[in-house]
């Protein structure tokens, strides 16, 4: 006796196996999905919103592939990104790049750059209001150096002899130390303040003094007196 082996069914697991696979493989390779979210660099290298073209577009770019990189380029990438202002004898970066969380900020860092001087952009000074910019990348642990983006590409730029006690120190370092520096720069003014009156003091004193001193005479008489005569009559 013959056995039914499909009974009621048109087709068996093997053959669903088959017509699926065929249609996910056909899904993925064709379909259009309007709602699938494409990066801004997807879409500037061509990947169309389909789930292969997408994925094939990940197997080169997505983290972890090892893409060529010069060490140049990955060095500078991972920099700070910030801006100087061009003076006429040194490029400021100035103390917002170097904000301390307290929201004090430090005056900045003074630095030198050979390209600026040779490419006559410190001449192009023409107020304070109108300071040529230019952006830069640092280093927040090391800020001795800091690299000029210009249209050579970048340009080292470093810290002027004014700031050179900053060589080898961290913003948070350049940041506290300013600050340091700047209040006690205020006791020592504040105190030099002080100590002048004294010296106000003591020459309005001395003009009193002397006035009192002084005994009336003619014009005829001032005008004949002999120098040399009240310089030894001062000195005795």
């Amino acid at each position: 006796m013959k056995r039914n082996l499909r009974r009621d069914a048109l087709i068996n697991k093997r053959e669903l196996y088959q017509i699926l696979i065929d249609f996910i493989t056909r899904y993925n390779n064709y379909y259009p999905l309007e709602d699938m979210p494409l990066t801004k660099e997807m879409r500037i290298d061509g990947v169309d919103p389909i789930p292969m073209s997408k994925w094939n577009w990940g197997l080169v770019n997505r983290p972890g592939y090892l893409k060529s990189v010069s060490e140049e380029e990955l060095y500078l990438s991972l920099l700070e990104v910030g801006e100087v202002t061009v003076h006429r004898g040194y490029l400021l970066l100035p103390g917002r790049f170097l904000k301390r969380r307290d929201g004090n900020n430090s005056k900045g860092l003074k630095y030198k750059c050979e390209w600026t001087k040779e490419n006559g952009i410190q001449d192009l000074n023409e107020g304070p209001n109108k300071l040529p910019r230019l952006s830069c990348r640092f280093m927040r642990y090391s800020m001795g150096q800091i690299f000029i983006e210009t249209e050579d590409g970048f340009k080292k730029a470093v810290l002027t002899e004014v700031d050179a006690a900053y060589q080898t120190m961290s913003d948070e370092e350049v940041r506290n130390d300013k600050i340091h520096q700047s209040n006690k720069l205020k006791n020592l003014k504040s105190k030099h303040d002080e100590k002048q009156g004294e010296t106000r003091l003591k020459a309005s004193n001395i003009v009193a003094k002397a006035a009192s001193e002084k005994a009336p005479i003619s014009t005829h008489e001032a005008n004949s007196q002999d120098i040399t005569a009240n310089r030894e009559e001062s000195h005795s």
